[in-house]
């Protein structure tokens, strides 16, 4: 992977000097010692895995939620799908994981780009058919207003394998995943870097 075919130099809007968050070397150990699984998929993906959200500083370490309140979507259908994957033997669900995506500019949508990096030992999930719930047949109608989707009916009549078959949910190949630009739900802890940090090309150097 060539770094510098993968961020964009006229991306960069903060310098060394403006940067808030993690100290840069604690950053870089964590990427050398901590986020090996998911650097190699990034890798192979030739990509990396981007998220949308608005947080204080530029550079920090999260967590996925334990009970995630649906941003885009209404919770009866985040509840309806997270039954039907639970009862299909997932552990990262939609109300336990963070929303990243391969498609960088699909993750400016939901706020400031960060480049996320899980640590090793997180979970995944991704489906080959939703490139995203939130504009998915399965969420089709599911507004602000708390309509329930007419789509969202038919699960009831779903078994959770034919839920999962039909709409290819997998936790396998990261990397396709990624390529995809599909969302890919992540369970676990991670490094957040903002996408405009001058020295994230810097920080990959060595490591991607």
């Amino acid at each position: 992977m060539r770094i510098d075919e993968i961020i964009d130099p006229k991306s960069y809007e903060i310098n060394s000097s403006e940067y808030s968050g993690l100290p840069l070397e604690e950053a870089k150990e964590i990427l050398r010692t901590r986020c090996q699984k998911g650097l190699h998929a990034m890798k192979l993906a030739d990509r990396l895995l981007y998220r949308g959200v608005r947080h204080r500083e530029d550079i920090f370490v999260g967590s996925s939620p334990h009970d995630r309140d649906p941003r885009n979507t209404d919770k009866g259908t985040q509840y309806e799908v997270d039954k039907l994957l639970d009862r299909s033997g997932f552990s990262t669900l939609r109300s336990n994981s963070i929303f990243c995506t391969g498609r960088r500019t699909a993750a400016a949508y939901y706020g400031p780009t960060y480049a996320i990096f899980p640590y090793d030992g997180f979970k995944f999930l991704w489906s080959k058919r939703i490139v995203d719930l939130f504009d998915s047949p399965i969420a089709s109608g599911a507004t602000y207003y708390g309509l329930i989707p007419k789509p969202l009916k038919s699960l009831d009549k779903m078994s959770p394998a034919e839920f999962v078959k039909h709409y290819g949910f997998t936790n396998k190949n990261l990397p396709s995943a990624i390529q995809s630009g599909h969302e890919i739900l992540i369970h676990g802890d991670y490094l957040a870097i903002k996408y405009e940090i001058v020295m994230l090309k810097d920080l990959l150097k060595g490591i991607l």
